[in-house]
């Protein structure tokens, strides 16, 4: 046998992969068929980012307690 170790864990990695790569395209066509259904029944809402804000705490690292209130935000 000629095959190093080397050849052998690399070979393993390119088949591990491709089934890897293979359920993944598998699972996208279900995800996708799955979401269609979705919007048949329930309809679809388009999301999109309105606006971005910065809120200045006390402590910047911890927001917490924030409450939405029409255009602004309040602690």
């Amino acid at each position: 046998m000629t095959d190093s170790p080397q050849q052998l864990e690399g070979g393993a990695y390119e088949v591990i992969r491709a089934r890897l790569d293979q359920h993944a395209a598998v699972l996208r066509e279900r995800v996708d068929a799955l979401n269609a259904a979705r919007h048949e029944v329930f309809g679809a809402i388009p999301t999109e980012l309105l606006s971005t804000g910065h809120v200045a705490t006390p402590h910047n690292c911890v927001p917490r307690d924030l409450v939405s209130l029409g255009d602004g935000v309040y602690l």
